[in-house]
């Protein structure tokens, strides 16, 4: 008899679905092996994040699984520990294992903080993890200490064992072009937003970023021709209600190796040629030189490109090991603007990083505003459990929530006012931008000769807003940004007063517009 195992993820962002690929990672990593394929019976769940906690603990205990596996976000994780907890109430001998990205740093205290897991894998890569203990949980094959890369109780002690050699990446099974049962529940979404599919085309990061844990610093590659066939298969999938197919990669930089990522850029459009579908990834700008423009420039609605900016001051980059050239960056943006003009450019920035301050943050603000792109990643910083800055947030005054996702609300030189007005900046910069009138508007009260022209445009503009009882901030914390935004796109009540009060303020006052792209950065 086959025993029931039940791999589990939580959505990252409820206004877009979006397909993990953890799970299906490691399912078909373990179906390569004859002897465990005819006795476990893995099934797959994803949850939307809109689900309440007993809903998805009930859905999981319906299969009645013997063992329970969640990857783990963090994003999710406030979730999971809820979910898991009903799990052991209704289920005393159901074994739970976590894995993911939050777990590889804090193996022994998940074990003494949370008795309803049984195990953690805490390396960055987990399919051979997963492998090695089916086998001896269900084949019986050597003890728990054998198994790499877990953590796990033995009686009163807390055990941790080496993690396993890194995998070929080649060696696993096609994800899309090996077929994915997961479609069908896709294309038959009630959402209108893009339906996201995550690819890896790498592992590893080699950077150094203080604020990030990415996992392993040696890079691992996918081949191109394995990278073609999944681009390929995703290339053929057809969506209800016209809904767009995004290609999500989740490498670091697919343009730190510029030969590389000219190459996938180009596999990509020669796999999608004709054919309604986009690639998005991340990449710092400075990589975004001319030739990878060239190949964008192509078909550049098929792009989108996520800029992680972080900041343009460069003390503050350095305390985080960030690089970033300023003038290359602006020479490349301006020529991305000129000949890509309709690419997808979503800029980011972070604020609160150790030596910023609000001045900071706000030219950096004003710095991306100038872009004049809908589209804006401006996040505090998380303090994530496993990055450098975990290890150093005491020495450097970082005070931030112990809950996920670890987000700062105050620094030696940002106040915890600062913070909130940060946060509020954000929130009504992101709002404002993703409705084109409302963004016009703020557009066209800017001056190129003035000082932080677009800061200040947008600070009036909010003090406008609430001073007619719509304020769009409540908490100063990142779940302010998802609810505004959520409302923006779903609520056309909420998205009509919007526009009507800021053609108010726009009429309350002489505004001279300046041209599209009067722009100090020359992208417009």
């Amino acid at each position: 008899m086959r025993q029931k195992i039940v791999l589990a993820d939580i959505g990252m962002v409820e206004i877009h679905q979006w397909v993990s690929i953890s799970g299906h990672c490691l399912r078909n990593w373990v179906l390569r092996d004859a002897e465990l394929r005819g006795r476990v019976d893995i099934r797959l769940r994803s949850y939307d994040a809109k689900k309440p906690d007993a809903f998805i603990a009930a859905d999981i205990l319906a299969e009645e699984p013997a063992l329970v596996g969640f990857s783990c976000y963090v994003w999710s994780m406030s979730r999971i520990w809820k979910i898991a907890a009903i799990l052991r109430r209704e289920r005393p001998d159901l074994r739970i294992v976590m894995g993911g990205p939050e777990m590889a740093s804090l193996d022994g205290e998940i074990l003494r903080q949370h008795l309803e897991v049984d195990f953690v894998s805490h390396v960055d890569e987990g399919e051979e993890v997963f492998l090695r203990l089916l086998r001896c949980l269900i084949l019986g094959e050597g003890s728990l200490s054998d198994v790499p890369g877990i953590a796990y109780r033995d009686g009163n002690e807390i055990r941790s064992t080496a993690a396993p050699p890194f995998i070929d990446l080649d060696s696993t099974p096609d994800l899309y072009a090996g077929g994915f049962e997961f479609l069908d529940s896709i294309r038959r979404s009630p959402y209108s937003s893009p339906a996201i599919f995550l690819l890896e085309a790498s592992r590893g990061c080699p950077f150094t970023c203080k604020y990030c844990d990415w996992g392993d610093r040696k890079t691992r590659y996918v081949s191109m021709g394995k990278l073609e066939r999944e681009f390929q298969a995703l290339a053929r999938v057809r969506l209800e209600n016209n809904r767009e197919l995004l290609v999500f990669l989740t490498d670091a930089d697919i343009l730190m190796h510029q030969a590389r990522g000219a190459d996938i850029l180009r596999s990509f459009l020669r796999a999608t040629q004709g054919l309604a579908c986009r690639l998005a990834f991340n990449t710092n700008p400075t990589f975004v030189n001319p030739g990878i423009t060239d190949i964008i420039a192509q078909a550049p609605e098929k792009f989108h490109l996520s800029l992680g900016v972080q900041s343009i001051n460069a003390p503050v980059l350095k305390k985080i090991d960030r690089a970033f050239d300023r003038g290359k960056v602006e020479r490349n943006l301006s020529y991305l603007r000129k000949t890509a003009p309709r690419a997808e450019v979503r800029p980011q920035l972070i604020f609160g990083l150790p030596g910023d301050d609000l001045d900071g943050f706000r030219t950096s603000l004003d710095w991306v505003l100038r872009m004049e792109t809908p589209n804006l990643e401006l996040t505090p910083l998380c303090v994530l459990p496993g990055a450098p800055l975990y290890a150093e947030a005491g020495h450097l005054g970082l005070r931030y929530f112990p809950e996920p996702p670890y987000e700062v609300y105050e620094t030696p030189t940002m106040s915890r006012d600062d913070m909130r007005h940060a946060a509020a900046l954000s929130v009504y910069a992101k709002a404002l931008f993703a409705v084109p009138e409302c963004r016009d508007i703020l557009i066209s009260g800017t001056s190129s000769g003035a000082d932080l022209p677009y800061i200040r445009r947008l600070e009036k503009m909010m003090a406008y807003l609430r001073s007619v009882d719509l304020e769009l901030t409540v908490s100063g914390k990142s779940d302010d940004f998802s609810r505004v935004l959520r409302r923006v796109e779903q609520d056309p009540l909420f998205r009509a007063s919007l526009v009507t009060v800021c053609r108010r303020f726009a009429q309350s006052e002489e505004c001279e517009p300046s041209p599209w792209g009067n722009s100090a950065l020359g992208i417009g």
